[in-house]
């Protein structure tokens, strides 16, 4: 690999990182800025840092899980544009993989679904319940399956999922 595109690169994803891990955090009266030295107590305990909480789709664009606001951000690498899915309470979004094209998935912990996400709109396009609590995933291009993994030992593979997108894509160009 060429090390000054992997400089960019690096550096393309950091700006990713700080864009979606600062989204609403200096403006936003929710959160306020707190005194220097100041210790402060969430009135809801946010849930605990995991990883795999971000994937890079081939036409670099970054889906960034948001587990404490219960987002979603899309970040286009090239332009900086930033798009905002918003969950339900409680959903905790977690582990991100990508599927074929501009496509991700969002397991969401505790919301006991996955999320398609069409990073090329920065649209969620599915909500599927797979089991009470998805943790990790894999997505295989050769079956066309995403394969799920629950904290309760369940392993649920989901097979077609690229056909249910592009199926609800045209539905939505209607």
């Amino acid at each position: 690999m060429n090390r000054s595109m992997s400089v960019r690169t690096g550096t393309a994803l950091l700006g990713a990182i700080a864009v979606a891990s600062t989204m609403g955090c200096s403006s936003d009266p929710t959160y306020p800025t707190p005194a220097p030295g100041a210790v402060v107590v969430a009135d809801k305990a946010p849930p605990p840092i995991s990883g795999g909480t971000m994937a890079v789709t081939s036409l670099r664009r970054a889906v960034v899980a948001d587990s404490d606001r219960d987002r979603i951000w899309v970040v286009d690498l090239a332009s900086r544009a930033v798009s905002e899915i918003v969950l339900e309470e409680g959903d905790e979004p977690g582990r991100v993989v990508t599927g074929a094209g501009e496509t991700a998935y969002v397991a969401l912990r505790r919301g006991g679904a996955l999320v398609t996400v069409d990073a090329a709109s920065g649209k969620q396009i599915a909500r599927t319940a797979v089991c009470p609590a998805p943790r990790g995933m894999a997505f295989d291009a050769v079956s066309d399956r995403l394969h799920v993994a629950c904290a309760g030992g369940e392993l649920v593979s989901l097979r077609g999922q690229e056909q249910l997108l592009r199926s609800q894509l045209r539905k939505q160009r209607v």
